[in-house]
C-alpha cells in the first residue's frame, strides 16, 4: 500500500504511541472512558466500567513497581551480597 507521507507520519505516530506501554495504555484507559462516560446505552456503560477496573486491577497486581526486568536483576544481585537477605 503506498501511503502518502503525511499519512505514513501519522501512522508511524500512532503505532510507536500505542508500542510504548505506558502510552498505548493511558490512550486505551482514556477511549474506554469517553465511550462510558458518553454512552447512553446501559451494557456499554456496565462493560466498559468493567473493562476498567479489570484492567487497572491486572496492572496493579500482577505488574508490581520495581519488577521490571532490569530490577529483578538487582534483587537477584543483592541477595548474593548480602547473606541475610538470601535466606527471605
Amino acid at each position: 500500500m503506498i501511503m502518502p507521507p503525511r499519512l505514513r507520519k501519522l501512522v508511524l505516530a500512532v503505532h510507536v504511541a500505542s508500542s510504548v506501554g505506558r502510552l498505548g495504555a493511558a490512550a486505551c484507559f482514556l477511549a474506554l472512558a469517553v465511550v462510558g462516560l458518553t454512552s447512553q446505552d446501559a451494557p456499554t456503560v456496565r462493560t466498559t466500567s468493567l473493562v476498567l477496573w479489570l484492567g487497572a486491577t491486572v496492572l496493579s497486581v500482577y505488574r508490581p513497581r520495581g519488577m521490571t526486568r532490569g530490577g529483578q536483576r538487582k534483587q537477584h544481585a543483592n541477595r548474593h551480597q548480602h547473606p541475610a537477605l538470601s535466606q527471605v
